[in-house]
């Protein structure tokens, strides 16, 4: 921007000159910027509105007996509608309404849809949430999304991996690790994931055969 004030400024272009602009046309520059900042935003939340968000639906999963979950009566495959009236369309949602309250120790009423029927949940945090990490309050409360169970079948091992090394082929289906039943692939990477270096034996099943081989993961 040409300003006298910054620097030399041509004698042809001194007409031009910012500090030479009426009040008026320096307030407009200076507010274009933001104004603009502002309207985009509008704009960008607008789309948002008009689209949506992606989301998944707030459908439990398992309900551990001994959570707060269980003792409010929920069970696998409700659907929550709302928490304290305010509607939840996601997962996220839920999230975000539910967990400040156990931790505040705080009541969550839940509708839920069940099949056909409609039904209402309360939700009573029974320890002191504000002592605890959001991580722990969550486990505590107990509620968890619905989740397809994939068997724990390897479709391909990567040349040269752990896998690879271990033994491992296409097609195995991964029964336990160090004795600890695997139903899905989730408990199978799970379980991985948490022993970085450490041996572990897999129970196989491959073909009409079970085996038994250890696997490092790194």
């Amino acid at each position: 921007m040409v300003d006298e004030r910054e620097g030399e400024v041509a004698t042809e272009d001194l007409n031009a000159s910012f500090n030479r602009k009426p009040l008026a046309q320096r307030t407009a520059i200076v507010a274009a910027g933001p104004i603009f900042n502002l309207l985009f935003a509008i704009f960008l939340y607008w789309l948002m509105f008009m689209n949506g968000v992606p989301g998944s639906r707030p459908i439990l999963g398992e309900v551990v007996s001994g959570t707060v979950a269980a003792a409010a009566g929920v069970v696998e495959g409700d659907e929550i509608l709302t928490v304290n009236g305010s509607q939840t369309p996601t997962w996220q949602a839920v999230v975000e309404a539910v967990l400040p309250l156990m931790m505040l120790g705080e009541e969550a009423e839940l509708t839920l849809q069940r099949g056909d029927a409609s039904l209402q949940a309360l939700l009573v945090a029974d320890f002191n949430g504000g002592e605890m990490k959001p991580e722990e309050v969550a486990q505590r409360v107990g509620l968890q999304p619905y989740r397809i169970n994939i068997p724990a079948v390897i479709e391909a091992v990567a040349i040269d991996s752990s896998a690879a090394r271990a033994g491992l082929q296409s097609g195995d289906q991964v029964l336990a690790i160090d004795g600890e039943t695997i139903y899905a692939w989730e408990d199978l990477v799970t379980r991985v994931q948490a022993a970085p270096g450490h041996p572990l034996l897999f129970s196989l099943r491959r073909g009409e055969e079970l085996l038994s081989l250890e696997v490092r993961p790194l």
